[in-house]
This record gives C-alpha cells, sequence and structure tokens, in this order.
C-alpha cells in the first residue's frame, strides 16, 4: 500500500496504529513523495514503512542539479540504513535509470519504463518488454568478446577466492547468450558451456538482487532440474546478476554446493562485492590498465583493485601479504647493452611471476624495475622458493650478460596493526632494502 507523506503525517497517533496492525497482517507499505514534506525524518523513524518512495522532483532535475543528486543519495542511504527498500518515480529517460541504480536504487518508474495502461495491453507490453531486453543484452554481451574466449587468470583469481571465502565446491562466472550458458571461469565444474534452459544463472539475471536457493529438492522450480538429479547434485545456489556498465545483465558470479545452507546478509554483501570486481574486469581496457612493455597491470589499474580487495577482507582479518620485488641489474644491463636488452630482462622476470603466481595474486609493474605482487588468503611462502628456481634456470640458459638479479620484500598483515595499501608499500619497500643492505 502506498501513501503519502503528507496523509500519513496528518494525525500521527491514528496512523501508527493503523500502518502497524497492516504491516502485523503483511502488507508491505510505500512512503511517496519522501522529501517533500515536513516530517519526512519522524516518519521514517516513527511509521512502519518498508518502502520510500523519491520524488520525482529531485528524479527530473538529477541530470542538471547537484543538489537534486545529493538528496537522492541521502535518501538511499538513510532509507538502507533503516532497512528499507527504495524506489524512485519520473524517470523518463536512461541516464536518470542508470543513474539511479549507480546510487543504489532498489526500484524505478516512470514512462521510459512504460506508461498507464489497460490490463490487457500490459500482458502485451511485459513480454514486447522482455524480448527488447534480452535482445539488448544480448547485442552487448556479443559486443564483449567474452563468449568462446579463452580462459584468463583475472577472471579465475575471482572464482578462486568464491570457493575459498564461501567454502563451496563450486563457483562460476557465467554468461548467458540465446540459447545457453557459457562459463567464463569456473571452479570445481569442467563443462565451458550447458543449455540456457537447464542454467540457474538464468533465473539470476532476472533478477535485480542475490538470487538463493537453500535447498534445490525443497524448490518445486529445480528439484527435477538436470543439475540436481545428476552430477554434480547442487542442492546449494547462490548467484549475483553481473551488469555491463551501460547496465544489461550479462550473466552471474554464482557458487554451487552438493549440501543445503543457508546464505546470510553478510554472505550477500561479499557476494555483491565480489561481483563488482567481476564487472570491473569485464570494464578491462588494455590502453588503460596494462603496463606498456610487460603486459602486467599498471599502477593505477593496480591499486584500484587491492583497493578493493582489501575492502573486502581486512574486516575479515584474512591473511594478506604483499611481495615488493625490484630487478638489481636493470640499470646495469640497459647501460651495458642497451635498453632492449634491458627491457627483455623485465619482460622475462614477468612472464615468470606470471607463471608463478597463478593463484588469486595480483600482479604489477609499478614502475621502471619494480614490481609487487599482492596474495590474498593464500599461503605463499613456497612460491618464493619456486621463483628463485624459476629464474636460476632462466638464467642458465641466456647469455650470462642477460641474467637477471632481483631483491624481494615482504609484508604481512599478521605483523601489523592498521592494514592499508600505503603500509604494506612501505613495510614491503623497507623489508626490501633491509635485504639489500646485506
Amino acid at each position: 500500500l502506498e501513501l503519502t507523506e503528507t496523509v500519513a503525517m496528518d494525525d500521527p497517533v491514528i496512523s501508527l496504529d493503523i500502518l502497524t496492525r497492516l504491516r502485523l497482517r503483511g502488507f508491505r507499505l510505500s512512503i511517496d513523495d519522501f522529501g517533500t514534506g515536513f516530517s519526512s525524518m519522524l516518519a521514517l523513524v516513527r511509521m512502519p514503512f518498508s518502502e520510500v518512495k523519491v520524488d520525482k522532483t529531485f528524479v527530473m532535475t538529477s541530470a542538471d542539479s547537484r543538489e537534486s543528486r545529493l538528496v537522492i543519495k541521502a535518501i538511499i542511504e538513510l532509507a538502507h540504513s533503516l532497512n528499507m527498500q527504495v524506489a524512485a518515480e519520473g524517470i523518463e529517460d536512461n541516464a536518470a535509470l542508470e543513474l539511479l541504480r549507480k546510487m543504489g536504487c532498489d526500484q524505478a518508474q516512470g514512462y521510459f519504463i512504460g506508461r498507464p495502461m489497460l490490463p490487457e495491453a500490459f500482458i502485451d507490453w511485459s513480454k514486447n518488454t522482455s524480448e527488447h531486453i534480452d535482445l539488448q543484452r544480448l547485442k552487448r554481451l556479443h559486443g564483449l568478446g567474452l563468449l568462446d574466449s579463452e580462459p584468463e587468470h583475472r577472471y579465475d583469481r575471482l572464482t578462486k577466492l568464491c570457493t575459498r571465502l564461501f567454502d563451496v565446491e563450486i563457483s562460476l562466472i557465467s554468461l548467458i547468450d540465446e540459447d545457453r550458458q557459457w562459463i567464463k571461469s569456473s571452479q570445481g565444474f569442467s563443462q565451458r558451456q550447458t543449455e540456457r534452459s537447464v542454467a540457474f544463472c538464468n533465473q539470476t539475471i532476472a533478477q535485480e538482487d542475490i538470487f538463493v536457493i537453500s535447498d534445490t529438492l525443497n524448490d518445486k522450480h529445480y528439484a527435477e532440474n538436470i543439475m540436481v538429479t545428476s552430477a554434480p547434485h547442487i542442492r546449494f545456489y547462490a548467484g549475483c546478476p553481473i551488469r555491463a556498465r551501460s547496465g544489461e545483465k550479462l550473466g552471474a558470479l554464482c557458487l554451487k554446493h552438493s549440501i543445503p545452507r543457508t546464505f546470510t546478509d553478510k554472505d550477500k554483501q561479499l557476494l555483491k562485492q565480489l561481483t563488482e570486481m567481476v564487472e570491473e574486469e569485464i570494464d578491462y581496457n588494455p590502453l588503460l590498465d596494462e603496463d606498456k612493455l610487460t603486459g602486467l597491470l599498471n599502477r593505477e589499474a593496480f591499486e584500484r583493485r587491492a583497493q578493493k580487495l582489501l575492502n573486502i577482507f581486512v574486516p575479515y582479518q584474512a591473511s594478506i601479504t604483499m611481495y615488493y620485488f625490484d630487478v638489481n641489474n636493470y640499470k646495469r644491463i640497459s647501460h651495458a647493452h642497451g635498453i632492449s636488452a634491458g627491457d627483455e630482462a623485465l619482460i622475462h622476470f614477468s612472464r615468470i611471476l606470471t607463471e608463478i603466481f597463478t593463484d588469486t595474486e595480483l600482479i604489477s609493474r609499478l614502475v621502471d624495475d619494480e614490481f609487487v605482487v599482492l596474495s590474498v588468503c593464500e599461503q605463499s611462502e613456497n612460491k618464493l622458493e619456486q621463483l628463485a628456481d624459476a629464474v636460476k634456470n632462466y638464467n642458465a640458459n641466456v647469455s650470462p650478460h642477460l641474467n637477471v638479479e632481483y631483491t624481494v620484500g615482504t609484508a604481512s598483515s599478521r605483523s601489523m596493526d592498521n592494514i592499508d595499501l600505503q603500509s604494506l608499500y612501505m613495510y614491503a619497500d623497507t623489508d626490501l632494502y633491509e635485504h639489500k643492505s646485506h
């Protein structure tokens, strides 16, 4: 039931009594035109509303008014902090829809989505709209070049993180094509594609939020699904829609397990954060994000991803390690044999790093002869030994003047009180120069 703020506050005592009774009977209550009256805060705190509607006055001026955007953002944050949903009205173009989506608004209405219509017209509108949305979605998906592409470490590291963080048997980055599910990255599942009709993620892209099935055998839509009745015998599923920058749902980051389980609000928040990291990889631009010489992440792209990892994992007190590398003889090689020879040494060192740190690590060339690896939830001590062996093997097979010499400094969250990116840099750099001095 929807009522305006003005009516709700006309007689607060009677309103509170009636609205509370309605909520107890299972009704959801939406406060309309929020922000246009004089008792907004009081109404939100005292009345048992489940949804706030942002008035169209703010929405229709949001493109040109910074003040309107700030008001909308404040309403969304306030409502969410009170465990309420937010709807926005007055959406008349895609720009407004995408702005509200990015702000975290839950629902939207307006002429851009649909005008008032008779019930019989709504059925056709709904069917045509769904088909149009899927065509636009497929056009966007096909334009990204992800379908039928080779596995990539930047996606695989995220599915590996999912299996460890959620302790599930299967995690997937699934892309929903016209009649198939293409699996860009997977852990615990060997197939690269399935029919769309049996894909759990096909239902996920129909949702605005995370889709969870705690026990598939208790769900009439999935109890007879071939993925349930035969291997891998899925009993639990959770998936979060993956969106393109322009808003289309491309697929899902999903978790699967052969044992039923619950999925908490904390779990949902973590899955959303990891999905945002998948979306950032989809937006990956080699011209902006890659180091031109080695193809590794450049400093800006590394720090953007590293900060998101820290935002997720520091609160969980996860093991975080930074390795800071300096190729000691790069300048000597360059001076003696030319810049191209020095660059060749850096290229080979970067390749060795990517061969050794193949799990959940972020790898970057920060500047000149300095490289960094950020490892989360990993036991990577033996990887330093593997790296030393790999470099030794490389040096044995190239001319002595191209031999790579390096020093590494380490920083671990286990020995730090305050964990942030700059502190990790500082500790690792200090350790690096202590090793150099010896």
